[in-house]
C-alpha cells in the first residue's frame, strides 16, 4: 500500500495484475460484508468496534479513504458507511487507540491527499 498510494485501485488492479489485486479485494469485501451484517442487524454491534475498529482504521486511513472511496462505486460507499458508523459508534477512547497504535503503521499521506 505505501508504495501506491496515489494510485486508486482500479489503477492498483491493472498494474499488480489479477492475483494480488485478489487479495485486496478480499480486504475490501470482508469489510464490506461486515457493514452489511451491521445494516441488517446480523451481528452484535456492540462488539464491531472492538473487534474491527483497530484493523479497519489502519485499512481505511492508509487506503480506502483515498483509493477506494473516491471511485463512489456501492462497494465504496458500504466502505464509507462503515467508516462513517465505526466513528459514531466507538468510545472516543477507543478512536483515540486506533489513532495512537496506527500512527507508526499507516504509510505518509501523498500531499495532495492531506
Amino acid at each position: 500500500m505505501r508504495r501506491h498510494q496515489g494510485r486508486t485501485y482500479l489503477e492498483l488492479e491493472q498494474e499488480l495484475g489479477p492475483e494480488t489485486a485478489h487479495d485486496l479485494r478480499l480486504v475490501v469485501h470482508f469489510f464490506e460484508r461486515l457493514w452489511l451484517a451491521i445494516e441488517h442487524d446480523a451481528i452484535e454491534r456492540k462488539c464491531v468496534p472492538r473487534l474491527f475498529g483497530d484493523t479497519f482504521y489502519w485499512w481505511y486511513a492508509a487506503s480506502f479513504r483515498h483509493q477506494f472511496v473516491p471511485l463512489s462505486s456501492e462497494v465504496g460507499l458500504n466502505i464509507q458507511s462503515l467508516w462513517e458508523w465505526l466513528e459514531s459508534h466507538a468510545s472516543e477512547a477507543q478512536k483515540r487507540g486506533w489513532r495512537h497504535g496506527n500512527e507508526r503503521w499507516l504509510p505518509a499521506q501523498p500531499a495532495d491527499q492531506q
